[in-house]
């Protein structure tokens, strides 16, 4: 993508920085290979699609005015199933295309204020070091479960722990994004994780990072385990400089909408994601 092509297209996303966070952070080079960018404006009907395909199905994001996506991607060559995360307002575009098999009300929150500071000194760098420390790890101590950075040679243990199973168990992880991004574990005495949580995407360059991948095993719920994972997450993306931090819950899910809450994120908008096969 040349250089007139990704301003024009980060110009367009700007207009709602926290719902396109995560296209917005897609601009990186790095993930050119992964993404396929429609286009359209006419007037002050302007429109972004975004066929991003690191993750299986391709995931098909649509932002701006629904007639102008209608053009963006009339004639486009698109798969047969995707996983959307669209508006409700863009749910005509998708209707002449795809019909829903699994379609899931969520909020969009961001971080509005963190209730802990950030110790830079303490967060900084890409090790495996537990930043949490006493005064800030709401998990039991007597639980003897140890808070630590991971890295990608953790990400099979990542993957054995989300086939634990239960609602609301993450389903957009791929292994690559731990090489890049920020991600925290709780283990017990012998190694095996039992919580784990970190980033979906990040770019520092735009200061903008999604969290996601938050996930505890059934038999350690309820302990604190979530705000131990979240916080860590948070203060190293906030000692990395990232300024906007947004992360996507389930309608249903309460409990997760009030831990966030808790956090400093607010709802920014609704949104509806799930997978869709082409009609025909």
């Amino acid at each position: 993508m040349n250089a007139e092509r990704r301003t024009q297209i980060a110009s367009l996303l700007a207009s709602d920085v926290l719902w396109s966070a995560y296209a917005l952070a897609d601009l990186q080079p790095e993930m050119a290979p992964y993404c396929r960018w429609f286009v359209h404006e006419n007037g002050s009907r302007r429109g972004v699609a975004l066929l991003y395909s690191g993750l299986t199905p391709p995931v098909l994001f649509l932002h701006g005015d629904p007639a102008a996506l209608e053009a963006a991607i009339d004639g486009a060559t698109l798969p047969k199933t995707v996983s959307l995360s669209i508006q409700e307002a863009h749910e005509p575009v998708i209707a002449r295309r795809y019909r829903w098999v699994e379609r899931r009300p969520m909020w969009r929150m961001a971080l509005r204020e963190a209730p802990f500071a950030v110790d830079a000194q303490k967060c900084r760098g890409g090790g495996g070091e537990d930043i949490s420390g006493p005064s800030s790890q709401p998990f039991p101590v007597e639980t003897g479960l140890r808070l630590r950075r991971l890295t990608a040679e953790d990400a099979a243990q990542v993957e054995r722990l989300f086939a634990c199973g239960g609602p609301f168990t993450p389903d957009a992880f791929a292994p690559r994004q731990m090489e890049a991004g920020v991600f925290y574990g709780l283990e017990d005495a012998v190694g095996e994780l039992v919580a784990v949580g970190g980033t979906h995407i990040v770019d520092y360059g735009a200061r903008i990072a999604a969290i996601g991948n938050m996930y505890t095993r059934p038999d350690a719920r309820r302990r604190g385990a979530g705000g131990s994972i979240l916080r860590a997450v948070v203060k190293t993306l906030q000692a990395g400089g990232v300024e906007t931090i947004v992360l996507n819950v389930d309608q249903r899910n309460d409990a997760a909408r009030r831990l966030y809450e808790q956090f400093g994120f607010a709802v920014h908008c609704p949104f509806i994601e799930g997978m869709a096969t082409i009609l025909g």
